[in-house]
């Protein structure tokens, strides 16, 4: 049973990028990205929203959250992503990054899911209520899905996947279940990346809470959690469900 409904409408709106270069090939792909997150900073922010963006190798600790748009700029003029390229492009790399693509693909996937984590906390420090997470990837296996949604969801941070390649992949997967289980919404091959930057920003203006009591024994397990809407041809997008907590 729901026990409350309430209305919640932001005023300044908190924003992370992530820029996963490690999983987003050189070329018309990043081209696509810079493209799309450039016109989200130019028509879409407006005075007070705050961004933070973030690539996989960034200091996480030191994740700081800005209002200049010319700083916003400068970051996403820059991402050049390198997917399959190996080449070390940091000191980092050279010293605890193997070359072989196996291993480093491995190592890739695990920075990603350790940096995915730290912005979602970061995002959840910053306010109250509902942040967008749009996370610019073609898409990898992380080890630990379960770790990354979780900790979306314990910060209110809802992802929103943008895949700039318009060519299916094998790794897409993981994005869209990410948006399904955090209450966002994925942008996969599309054509055109502008709706799906729009809509995540959107969702920061006006959204529902829902309210209700946990019934049953706490075993740690899933539980699945639908929201349906009578009214005709309204669409509710929600949390997929919640782990309870076990006894210990």
């Amino acid at each position: 049973t729901v026990d409350a409904v309430r209305l919640e409408q932001a005023g300044s709106r908190v924003i992370g990028i992530f820029l996963d270069e490690f999983h987003v090939r050189a070329g018309d792909s990043a081209v696509r990205a810079r493209a799309a997150l450039t016109h989200l900073v130019d028509k879409i922010l407006r005075d007070g929203d705050s961004v933070a963006l973030v690539k996989p190798l960034d200091p996480l600790h030191a994740i700081t959250f800005t209002q200049d748009r010319a700083v916003i700029r400068n970051v996403i003029a820059a991402f050049e992503g390198h997917a399959g390229d190996y080449t070390p492009r940091t000191e980092f790399e050279r010293n605890y990054m193997s070359r072989n693509p196996k291993t480093a693909e491995i190592t890739r996937a695990q920075i990603v899911s350790a940096a995915l984590q730290s912005l979602a906390r970061r995002l959840g420090d910053q306010a109250a209520g509902r942040k967008a997470l749009i996370f610019v990837s073609e898409g990898f296996r992380p080890a630990q899905p379960r770790a990354i949604v979780s900790a979306a969801n314990r910060n209110r941070v809802a992802f929103y996947p943008l895949d700039p390649n318009p060519e299916p992949a094998d790794d897409e997967s993981m994005l869209q279940s990410i948006a399904e289980q955090t209450g966002g919404s994925a942008s996969i091959n599309d054509a055109d990346l502008g709706p799906a930057i729009a809509q995540a920003v959107a969702d920061l203006d006006h959204y529902f809470v829902l309210s209700f009591a946990r019934s049953g024994p706490d075993y740690g397990q899933f539980h699945p959690v639908q929201v349906r809407i009578k009214r005709p041809g309204a669409q509710a997008r929600a949390r997929s469900g919640y782990w309870a907590p076990d006894a210990a």
